[in-house]
């Protein structure tokens, strides 16, 4: 089940809240993006020292909020790589890319988060919302391919950790050196987290059940 993130190290940034529910941002005083729903958290109101903190210590971004897609079949990976922009055949098991949709001008229809989780399984990570739209636009290229697709969000929870120190305060949770491979796992708490390592010294965690 997707949880509101409720403690991090020197800041934590939600995303956004469900209007169906009790909002932990603003309670903790946050300033929420007006008038959208879910709504985006905006800052806890020192937009300097939260800056800072991503600068030049850590913070742990709440992307719970992500969809997910899963493409799992004998001809996953020969569909996907068809459709789209960068390479899919070659990526290891385990290892997460990104990847892009495109319309037939080249222009970008949805950004995602590629990561392989078997030989013919596949989990696309997508912006807020985005989902069920994505699973509906690779439906239109799906005719006799031996290809499942299907929307997962519900079991996709992703947590990033950013900044210079992320990788020593993950050291002091887990208690082994940081992930360099994103097929790799570790235990913070009850949690068994499979990390995939992303650019600008941040790594995205998917808490799995």
């Amino acid at each position: 089940t997707k949880k509101g993130l409720r403690r991090c190290g020197a800041v934590a940034i939600n995303h956004a809240c469900p209007a169906a529910h009790r909002c932990p941002n603003a309670e903790r005083g946050a300033s929420l993006l007006p008038g959208d729903e879910p709504r985006p958290l905006l800052t806890y109101g020192d937009v300097p020292g939260e800056y800072a903190a991503a600068t030049t210590d850590w913070v742990v971004f709440d992307e719970t909020d992500r969809g997910a897609v899963s493409v799992a079949g004998e001809e996953a990976s020969a569909f996907l790589h068809r459709l789209l922009a960068n390479e899919v055949r070659d990526l290891p098991v385990g290892a997460c890319a990104p990847n892009l949709l495109l319309d037939p001008k080249g222009k970008v229809r949805f950004p995602f988060d590629l990561e392989r989780r078997g030989e013919g399984e596949f989990r696309l990570s997508t912006e807020p919302g985005q989902a069920e739209a994505l699973v509906e636009a690779l439906d239109t290229f799906l005719f006799a391919e031996a290809v499942e697709l299907l929307e997962t969000t519900d079991e996709h929870a992703p947590i990033t950790v950013a900044g210079p120190r992320a990788g020593e305060e993950l050291a002091g949770l887990t208690g082994d050196p940081p992930p360099t491979e994103s097929s790799a796992r570790v235990t913070i708490g009850e949690a068994i987290c499979c990390p995939s390592v992303m650019p600008r010294r941040s790594i995205r965690f998917l808490t799995l059940s």
